[in-house]
């Protein structure tokens, strides 16, 4: 076992447990693992946020979880699946005691075991003599006692740590309270989820979540997807997606296009932006719109750049591609400069971050 395969935050059951975006997590499961198989890999570690959301789990979300995952992993030859709690896979804020995950021990087998980290770091050695230590999601009541029992020896450290200076959506703010990455300096490598999109820094990989789960995702391409740990040669590299391997697409409306029920076939079962930069042809657009709301899409929604500017308040790409915490920023940025600012966008902050982190 000297590859492993890493996958990031795969939030089963995000959007209300939307059957369509279920759908596509398991096809995109299925392609990665039959990457995987090429590669001989037969052990996967997943990053923390498995699930959604922490207070329950959706029926069709629980039933996929019981009769498709097993089968699907071991379809494609993987023998041992670790996975440790991460701040959406548990019921209370500051106990990771009732936790989702308790549900994959069910699954397991003689060939097909699941290791499950809650409350506990989880520590074992691959064939070829490293080890690595798991460690579930840290909050104050945790956070001293997992930290001070890391093995000082151990190679490699995964958790669903919040780390100081790593960006916590493409594009966006940066963290600014939690672990500080020089802590870690003893250890080959620090692995984590929670923050979603791809960054490194030092000996720190934040390994994102595996697809785009919203349009602020898409800013990163295709740069999401598995990873791959060589334990054996120190190596840590991204399985990059496909580009079809996403729910979001862009079109941009072509008044020289011929928009008819076969043009809109490749985007079904997606979420389709619009960009509109001219409508020359009235009919022609009204043409368009008749046609895209028969599509079988799951949604869409139409940026119209040809509307007269109100208020002087421009409604870009740019801005409409903007993380919810930097949208709010720019906002505030542009209010009248009669109140403290830096304090709103402070609070504004610590109230996403309570949001993102499943917090009530």
């Amino acid at each position: 076992m000297s590859n492993i395969a890493v996958i990031g935050d795969m939030h089963f059951g995000t959007k209300g447990g939307n059957n369509a975006f279920l759908e596509f997590m398991y096809y995109w499961l299925e392609e990665a693992l039959k990457r995987m198989q090429i590669a001989g890999i037969d052990t996967i570690i997943q990053t923390g946020d498995m699930f959604d959301v922490r207070k329950f789990m959706h029926v069709n979300v629980m039933f996929a979880t019981l009769t498709r995952l097993k089968p699907l992993l071991k379809k494609y030859g993987i023998k041992d699946f670790y996975v440790y709690a991460g701040n959406h896979d548990i019921y209370l804020r500051d106990e990771n005691e009732i936790c989702s995950l308790e549900l994959l021990r069910e699954l397991s087998d003689d060939d097909l075991e699941f290791h499950i980290a809650i409350d506990e770091l989880m520590t074992f050695e691959v064939a070829t003599g490293e080890t690595i230590t798991l460690v579930p999601w840290l909050n104050k009541n945790n956070q001293d006692r997992l930290l001070k029992a890391i093995p000082k020896k151990t190679d490699y450290v995964f958790g669903h740590f919040e780390m100081v200076g790593m960006p916590m959506v493409p594009g966006g703010a940066t963290c600014e309270h939690g672990l500080e990455i020089p802590a870690f300096a003893q250890y080959k490598r620090v692995i984590s989820g929670h923050f979603h999109t791809v960054s490194e820094h030092l000996n720190c990989t934040m390994v994102g979540t595996p697809y785009h789960l919203n349009w602020g995702d898409t800013l990163d391409g295709t740069h999401r997807g598995f990873w791959v740990l060589n334990t054996e040669s120190d190596t840590f590299v991204l399985m990059e997606n496909y580009e079809f391997m996403t729910l979001f697409s862009v079109i941009e409306y072509d008044p020289e296009e011929t928009y008819d029920e076969k043009f809109f076939n490749p985007y079904e079962g997606t979420l389709v932006k619009v960009i509109v930069k001219e409508k020359p042809d009235a009919k022609h657009y009204k043409k368009f719109t008749e046609q895209i709301t028969k599509a079988k899409l799951i949604d869409y929604k139409i940026i119209d750049n040809t509307i007269i500017e109100i208020e002087k308040v421009e409604i870009s790409e740019e801005v409409l591609s903007l993380d919810t915490l930097s949208a709010l920023n720019v906002y505030i940025d542009g209010q009248a400069d009669d109140f403290e600012k830096d304090a709103v966008k402070k609070l504004a902050k610590h109230f996403y971050l309570e949001a993102m982190n499943g917090s009530k």
